[in-house]
């Protein structure tokens, strides 16, 4: 019984590390995945001062217009992890602390934004995953202190 437990233990663990390292790929660009890892009916928890309604992305096509935009707005941009990724077996959730590396092109909304500067976000995703997708997540982020 117990080896059993284990088991579905170890199992959930990695099945949300997997998640956790899908989610970066995608960030870092690999939009390819976004249908695979994200579940029909996904409910969205963003900032306050997000640009995207929440209400408009509920699934992966959703995600991918939203990362892309993102994206699309830097002249370079490179999430990496910081702390974690943490699996709650029991919650079945995985969480990260993440830092994302920009150099700004002169596109995106924020008012220092000079084509060539850099800028640092840091962030914490908490990804609440079921048969392998996640199905709701969070998201908080903050420009970092020099």
């Amino acid at each position: 019984m117990q080896t059993t437990k284990l088991n579905n233990i170890d199992e959930i663990t990695h099945i949300g590390n997997h998640i956790w390292e899908s989610w970066a790929s995608m960030w870092n660009g690999d939009l390819s995945i976004t249908k695979n890892i994200i579940a029909e009916g996904l409910k969205v928890h963003l900032t306050a001062a997000a640009r995207y309604d929440p209400n408009n992305i509920v699934d992966g096509s959703g995600v991918k217009e939203m990362v892309s935009s993102i994206r699309n707005k830097y002249r370079y941009l490179k999430y990496k992890t910081l702390a974690g990724p943490f699996v709650d077996v029991q919650q079945q959730v995985v969480t990260a602390h993440w830092e994302a590396q920009i150099v700004f092109d002169g596109r995106s909304e924020l008012p220092n934004d000079i084509a060539g500067e850099t800028f640092t976000i840091v962030g914490t995703d908490i990804l609440k995953f079921k048969d392998n997708k996640i199905y709701e997540f969070w998201t908080m982020n903050n420009p970092a202190r020099p």
